[in-house]
């Protein structure tokens, strides 16, 4: 803890803005927003989990914790409307629930807006900033994996796929990287 203090006596921010600024009455809709997509994520990875493991009740025992279960559920679910085994948890994910979605996108800007602040004014929050990249991965037919893959080729030539035409390709990236352009 030390080391972090210090650093932050070195790397001081600059003066911070209202963080406070441009989220108006919305209150807390964008933590709701995040613990939805926080919820859906960390049911998807049980379910896979008691699917390969074959725990039939591990879900339902993690929904009656106080860890992420009703005690923290977002303020705006009423009972009726957490999600349960019987119900949204069924489904392949939360986030194409109808229900659930439309939560998303009602304060989709709000969260949004949050995370920039946070991010814009040096504070981490990486709950939130991480719910959000796992919703908009989750919502994207492709993602920069390319990046990935070049990366892997580059390093260690296991080539790459391309979008633009199917097969496995490699390139000679030193060769591209030492020439004059």
């Amino acid at each position: 803890m030390e080391l972090r203090i210090a650093n932050k006596r070195e790397t001081r921010d600059q003066q911070r803005r209202n963080c406070r600024q441009g989220t108006g009455d919305r209150g807390c809709e964008e933590g709701d927003a995040s613990k939805i997509c926080s919820y859906a994520q960390g049911m998807n990875i049980i379910k896979a989990k008691s699917t390969e493991k074959g725990w039939a009740s591990i879900s339902a025992s993690w929904q009656g914790s106080g860890r992420t279960g009703a005690s923290s559920a977002p303020a705006s679910w009423t009972a009726s409307r957490r999600p349960t085994t019987g119900t949204a948890s069924s489904r392949t994910n939360l986030l194409i629930d109808p229900e659930f979605v439309q939560e998303i996108m009602d304060r989709q800007a709000a969260w949004r807006r949050v995370v920039y602040l946070a991010i814009n004014n040096g504070v981490s929050i990486p709950g939130m900033s991480a719910s959000l990249a796992y919703f908009d991965s989750y919502r994207r037919d492709m993602l920069p994996a390319n990046l990935v893959q070049a990366q892997r080729d580059y390093f260690g030539a296991h080539t790459y796929e391309r979008v633009d035409m199917p097969g496995s390709f490699h390139t000679e990236w030193y060769k591209i990287a030492n020439s004059k352009i």
